[in-house]
């Protein structure tokens, strides 16, 4: 808990801008006392079921309203799912050096921990998801049994009221698939399946019926067409072969990238058989486990990096045994398959590390914080890891390392890399802003709730968008344009591209560029955008193509 928790109190960590709707709805159940229909900004949001709200609620209540508390059911939650990943690793293989390994890999995958530390529901759905096929596996070990059945069931429920019906859907695919494959159909007898909907129903149906009660069809019609049509099915407007392999490469890069350095270690984790009878189930259902996780999202329209936290369970408890292996087996781990990607990690991870030392330099400082020579000791951890690969020192090592750079990072975000991109923005127009003024965003890509954290009204979206062929939509610009032009005092945070390139010279001469700042690219696009910078970047390459200017703008000095 302490790797997750530390430095979540400052607001200008890494902000992911859905973190705000949970913070202000919370807050705002707390100031109205109405707990059940989230409000933010004084509007209903259907978006998402009450459970987290009320868990981020509860931690207001008991630690004030603050980031800290905001953040600390997902800490709480990250915390609790590494151990049941250790669980559910002892239940299969009986050996907890597996689940020592297991539970300390997921903890250091970048993305998990990135999730372990926002007030945002995903890692609370993937606890319970994960705690409900922990319950299928106990129920499975035992052939049978009502207890874990309920549980099952319960767990589930908990994960739908948290994030909706993927918090059983995937479970029960995952479940559906074992148990046809090894042709199971004696463990869910059919009065424990009348318990598990009967205990489903009781956990998830009261909220529902409160919300059809109060608001209707207009809450069945958002949950119908928002939540579940849209999402499995909004981005297939053109070939539905094509949009599926894009959906395919997607979810490849994405796990390839957001689970570095373990995802090094997949390949061979999936293909190495095993020897005992009784793992041979258990490997089975974790490749399982990973394959419907994989395959399910690639079939949805809407497509999310952190969708794949869900199979991240199963793949660090593979992992874990590859690693069990090579420390009991030299040939194993001689194997290319293992060998060569913990040489790429250890490798990977020391180049990082020096990288970070050297930011300060890199940023224009004249020294570096005498601090960061303390990480030197990472690289040589690493090593002494290699070197005495046999003892169970190889696994501990990585993720030594890389919790050592994430607190680190934390301490000092290198390059002006995770951190809140608006907080610079923030600080600006604060130091001018007066009652009855208005703040909008003015470019896509930058996102509103990540300036409206530090602003108690709303931000508006005046963003400009961009056909396929380049060319601007045809209401966006005039949307920015008239922003620009009202009546009253506005503030506008635009990529510098996109204000030299829709706003007119006649509306410039109105206008007064407050502050310019650069800040990293959410997502690098390989399109004629990027092609022409590379041939007018010169020496400014880098900046041209990972960076963006930001202008903070106003009509008014």
């Amino acid at each position: 808990m302490f790797l997750f928790s530390f430095g979540t109190r400052n607001l200008s960590m890494e902000f992911k801008g859905d973190e705000n709707f949970y913070f202000e709805s919370a807050k705002e159940m707390l100031e109205t006392g109405d707990v059940v229909t989230p409000r933010y900004m004084g509007k209903e949001r259907f978006q998402k079921p009450a459970f987290f709200y009320w868990l981020i609620l509860s931690s207001f209540r008991i630690f004030g309203v603050n980031w800290f508390a905001a953040r600390l059911p997902s800490i709480i939650f990250g915390a609790l799912c590494a151990l049941l990943i250790f669980a559910i690793s002892n239940f299969f293989f009986e050996d907890k050096r597996i689940g020592l390994f297991a539970a300390l890999f997921s903890a250091t995958t970048p993305l998990y921990y990135r999730y372990a530390r926002l007030a945002v529901p995903d890692m609370a759905l993937v606890f319970f998801m994960t705690l409900a096929l922990y319950y299928f596996v106990k129920l499975y070990k035992n052939r049978g049994g009502r207890g874990s059945t309920a549980l099952f069931f319960a767990a589930a429920a908990f994960a739908v009221l948290v994030k909706g019906p993927v918090g059983l859907i995937i479970p029960l695919l995952i479940v559906a698939v074992f148990c046809l494959i090894r042709r199971e159909k004696k463990l869910f007898g059919p009065g424990d399946a009348l318990l598990g909907i009967a205990v489903f129903a009781l956990i998830v149906a009261p909220w529902f019926y409160l919300m059809y009660r109060i608001h209707g069809d207009t809450y069945l019609g958002h949950i119908w067409g928002r939540e579940i049509l849209q999402r499995l099915g909004s981005g297939y407007t053109g070939s539905f072969i094509a949009l599926y392999f894009k959906g395919l490469f997607f979810y490849a890069g994405v796990l390839i990238t957001k689970f570095l350095p373990y995802s090094l270690f997949i390949p061979l984790a999936l293909v190495s058989g095993v020897r005992v009878e009784s793992e041979k189930n258990a490997h089975l259902f974790l490749i399982l486990w990973i394959a419907v996780v994989f395959f399910f999202f690639t079939f949805v329209a809407e497509k999310r990096a952190h969708y794949l936290l869900a199979l991240l369970p199963a793949a660090s408890i593979l992992i874990g045994a590859s690693f069990k292996k090579a420390i009991s087996n030299r040939e194993f781990f001689s194997k290319i398959g293992f060998k060569i990607p913990y040489l790429a990690a250890v490798i990977g991870i020391s180049l990082f590390t020096v990288l970070f030392i050297l930011s300060d330099y890199i940023s224009g400082e004249s020294r570096i914080s005498a601090w960061k020579y303390g990480l030197i000791i990472v690289p040589v951890i690493l090593v002494l890891g290699f070197r005495f690969k046999s003892s169970g020192f190889m696994p501990l090592t990585l993720t030594l390392s890389l919790a050592s750079l994430y607190i680190a990072m934390t301490i000092s975000p290198p390059l002006g890399l995770f951190t809140n991109k608006m907080e610079r923005a923030a600080s600006v127009i604060k130091s001018e802003f007066k009652e009855g003024d208005r703040i909008g965003i003015g470019s896509h890509g930058i996102i509103p709730e990540e300036l409206q954290v530090y602003f108690e009204l709303p931000v508006e979206n005046v963003k400009v968008t961009y056909k396929r062929d380049g060319t601007p939509e045809e209401k966006s610009a005039p949307r920015l344009i008239q922003f620009l032009r009202s009546g009253e005092r506005v503030f506008c945070v635009v990529k510098r591209k996109d204000y030299n390139a829709v706003v007119p010279e006649g509306v410039k001469e109105g206008l007064y560029v407050l502050d310019g700042y650069y800040v990293w690219k959410r997502r690098i696009r390989f399109d004629k955008e990027l092609k022409e910078s590379f041939s007018r970047a010169g020496f400014n390459l880098l900046r041209e193509t990972f960076q963006n200017e930001i202008y903070v703008i106003s009509n008014r000095r």
